[in-house]
């Protein structure tokens, strides 16, 4: 079985975002927030759900949450 994955889902602002989410959920889809100022969705599902909603009416793109770590306070480098 798949392991669960974070993930963030971009949606048309053409399409109302609570909508959206609720199809998600139906899809298998744990949302976690709904950022409609942004225009996001985010959430964990398996590989195989994010690529099953991609077809949902709305959803632009969905990608892989990936962690962004900045560094200490007065780091050299950031990135």
């Amino acid at each position: 079985m798949s392991k669960r994955q974070r993930w963030i889902v971009t949606t048309d602002p053409q399409h109302a975002a609570g909508d959206i989410a609720r199809e998600l959920e139906q899809k298998g889809f744990s949302v976690d927030a709904v950022l409609a100022e942004i225009g996001s969705i985010t959430g964990t599902a398996t590989p195989a759900v994010a690529r099953s909603i991609t077809g949902i009416d709305g959803v632009v793109d969905v990608a892989r949450d990936a962690g962004i770590d900045i560094g200490p306070p007065g780091a050299d480098e950031t990135w």
